[in-house]
């Protein structure tokens, strides 16, 4: 079902659907964009400054954590009109989903996005470079770096939850 309902998402953004759901134009039904890199994508009905700004933490993270060898698709929904019915549980901030083809992430965009978007990207590393580790580990790891900053040249991870902050 998960695959079915982003793909569905992905077709919309793509303009494959015909008519008023394809983005764009006056009068469509849904508007997301798409913005990526060769490994990176985002797709959002938040605007483009969201979702520019949620790739380029995605690229930071990536700088961090090295490259990766599967792309990761992020979807950054404005509101929960489509995050709802997707959410493994109601109080999700974000998920992430492994797939043969690429890795999906979605997150609401807001205040608490991008940390959010940060901590997926974790465990979508951590699915592809080292054994299945408990959960309680990989949780920790992935909050530990949702707070990440670029700072100068040197990074800042492991702030409170509370008082991280995050500039592009």
């Amino acid at each position: 079902m998960l695959q079915i309902s982003l793909l569905l998402i992905f077709l919309v953004t793509t303009g494959a659907l015909p008519g008023d759901a394809a983005q764009g134009g006056a009068g469509s039904k849904y508007s997301f964009l798409r913005v990526s890199t060769e490994t990176l994508e985002v797709i959002s009905d938040a605007g483009e400054p969201e979702a520019r700004l949620a790739l380029a933490r995605m690229q930071q993270m990536e700088r961090l954590l090295g490259r990766r060898k599967t792309h990761i698709r992020a979807y950054l929904f404005k509101d929960d009109r489509f995050f709802s019915d997707l959410r493994p549980v109601p109080t999700a901030q974000g998920f992430y989903q492994s797939a043969a083809e690429r890795d999906y992430l979605a997150v609401i965009a807001g205040p608490e996005g991008l940390r959010a978007l940060s901590h997926e990207f974790v465990h979508a590393s951590l699915e592809h470079t080292t054994a299945r580790r408990p959960v309680w580990l990989e949780e920790g790891v992935a909050e530990f770096y949702s707070t990440v900053a670029l700072e100068k040249d040197r990074w800042v991870v492991g702030r409170p939850v509370g008082r991280a902050r995050w500039t592009g």
